[in-house]
């Protein structure tokens, strides 16, 4: 999993994210947002995701939410990512403008 983060703001995840590396990007999630309150992550460059991660990414959401932080998941060309989310039946889903 390479994670890169940009201006503080822009998180960027790229290659597997799975149940063997929930805690690492956890762990990257919650730095990134000690940063800022609000959070972009880009997951157009994952390579594989499996339920696990989505959930723990839709939970990173929900605990950033409680503390009045907003997490973004910005997602426009990777269909796995897509049908990972609507097969767990997670309605995340918001788009941001491709310019950003």
């Amino acid at each position: 999993m390479d994670i890169n983060t940009f201006a503080d703001r822009f998180l960027y995840l790229k290659g597997r994210l799975y149940s063997g590396n929930l805690s690492e990007v956890a762990l990257k999630i919650e730095t990134a947002l000690d940063k800022t309150s609000c959070l972009i992550i880009n997951l157009d460059s994952l390579e594989k995701i499996d339920l696990d991660g989505a959930y723990m990414l839709y939970i990173a959401r929900n605990k950033a939410n409680e503390v009045n932080k907003q997490i973004i998941f910005y997602c426009q060309k990777n269909i796995k990512v897509k049908r990972i989310f609507t097969l767990a039946g997670i309605n995340y889903y918001k788009t941001i403008p491709s310019t950003v």
